[in-house]
């Protein structure tokens, strides 16, 4: 499938840079972005859904069928999603110096609509006669906001409710909170609220799905809050960074994997474990010198990790090193949940 060509002063006029969590839609195909690290005049994103004139989907608007590419958000789905996209979008898809992967990276100039989480929730806000799964993700925005003492502005809807796709028997709230400080509010007011757990099968599904060790499957079930039950829906809560909060440049930092590691680490300071990449600083415990000093994050690309571990933590880290050059300087860190090795961390006790 050839890229339609723009002119690059196309017709959408985003009012803030592409955030994690932010959907596009390129002609059929609709990508969800990843991160904050873009280059110039591209979205690194994974395609979520095709659009199709017809089909068999649960997820439908406008007498349009959305085909949704990926059933889980494993390595392997993700990976999967861009083999797909090679086949049919294969302009978007090469393979990127500075992340050290093959990724889909959609030029600007294609993008037809760039749907933001915040603007969606202040529609919703507004409307009179939403739908009773609208509803529910307005009360939860709403109670979020008011127990945790922020703005209704640094909230956002995500997933199928954003695109108005959402099918009120299948579909879940997938809401978005925006800010560091905000965040971790919203995360404490979470752990007092008397939310459900989500179903216990879904302790199964990452040992299955996300390659995490049973005991410490159990222990994230304990401890996970942004995921639940509210008012009979399902929910999440992603943690996004607000842009004047992504320090780290496109192109400043060079990533390339070497090779499969396994270590013992203490965590030192979970603070940036809310956002993608979910990340942790360590201190390694049984690494050769070469890397004790230099070596001094754990990054999860998988989000059942994020927000999890505590100051002081001791863990076993299955994954990849991957070395980091900045300004003429290099470290390192171990990366789990990438494509060339899920890996997985052991809580120890």
């Amino acid at each position: 499938m050839s890229v339609k060509k723009k002119h690059y002063l196309h017709e959408v006029q985003s009012t803030r840079p592409y955030l994690d969590k932010d959907y596009i839609q390129a002609g059929r195909l609709i990508a969800c972005v990843v991160g904050y690290l873009h280059p110039l005049a591209k979205v690194i994103s994974f395609p979520k859904y095709l659009v199709a004139e017809k089909g068999k989907s649960v997820w439908k608007r406008e007498g349009k069928v959305y085909i949704r590419l990926i059933k889980t958000y494993s390595i392997q789905e993700i990976s999967k999603s861009i083999e797909m996209a090679e086949e049919l979008f294969r302009e978007y898809v090469y393979y990127d110096k500075v992340l050290g992967c093959k990724v889909v990276g959609i030029p600007i100039i294609c993008i037809d609509e760039h749907y933001m989480p915040e603007k969606r929730l202040g529609e919703l806000l507004k409307e009179k006669n939403l739908s009773n799964l609208e509803s529910i993700a307005v009360e939860l925005a709403k109670e979020l906001s008011s127990r945790s003492n922020i703005p209704l502005k640094s909230l956002g809807v995500t997933g199928s409710i954003l695109l108005k796709i959402h099918n009120e028997r299948f579909s879940d709230i997938n809401l978005v909170i925006y800010g560091l400080r905000e965040s971790w509010k919203v995360l404490d007011v979470l752990k007092n609220m008397d939310i459900s757990k989500c179903d216990k099968e879904w302790v199964n599904k990452i040992i299955k799905v996300y390659n995490v060790p049973p005991e410490t499957a159990k222990e994230i079930y304990r401890r996970k809050v942004d995921k639940g039950v509210f008012l009979n829906k399902n929910f999440s809560v992603s943690f996004v960074r607000k842009p004047e909060e992504v320090r780290e440049k496109y192109g400043e930092k060079v990533y390339r994997v070497i090779g499969r590691i396994e270590l013992k680490a203490v965590i030192l300071d979970p603070v940036e474990s809310l956002f993608f990449p979910y990340t942790y600083k360590i201190k390694p415990l049984n690494v050769s010198h070469i890397f004790r000093e230099s070596l001094k994050e754990l990054v999860c690309f998988n989000g059942v990790y994020s927000g999890i571990f505590s100051e002081e933590e001791k863990v076993v880290i299955n994954g990849v090193l991957v070395e980091v050059k900045s300004s003429g300087e290099k470290t390192y860190q171990v990366a789990v949940g990438s494509r060339e090795h899920p890996g997985f961390i052991k809580l120890l006790k």
